[in-house]
């Protein structure tokens, strides 16, 4: 069996400049969070013999920064934003939506 527990809080703020047509928006978070994940299962080696495998990970993050912009040009959005943490991250989305 797998057992995961995340828990994340944060707070993030922004402000878009331009219009419904095209528009963009810096943004910044602060987010407290944490996970842990328990494994624990047994393995059949082959027909007969088998092994328990049982572990527990921690996350390594306990909090992160988020520095971000997006951008708008006629319903077609694209985000990046990168995470500011003990393991580093960075994310692109694209949407298109009004």
């Amino acid at each position: 069996a797998v057992k995961v527990n995340t828990t994340a809080y944060g707070a993030q703020v922004s402000k878009t400049f331009g219009g419904f047509l095209a528009s963009v928006t810096p943004y910044a978070g602060f987010l407290i969070e944490s996970s842990n994940m328990d494994v624990d299962y047994t393995y059949e080696v082959y027909p007969g013999v088998t092994t328990n495998i049982e572990f527990e990970l921690e996350g390594e993050n306990s909090s992160r920064f988020i520095l971000g912009v997006g951008a708008n040009v006629v319903g077609l959005n694209i985000y990046a934003d990168y995470n500011f943490s003990k393991l580093n991250s960075a994310n692109i989305t694209l949407m298109y939506g009004f």
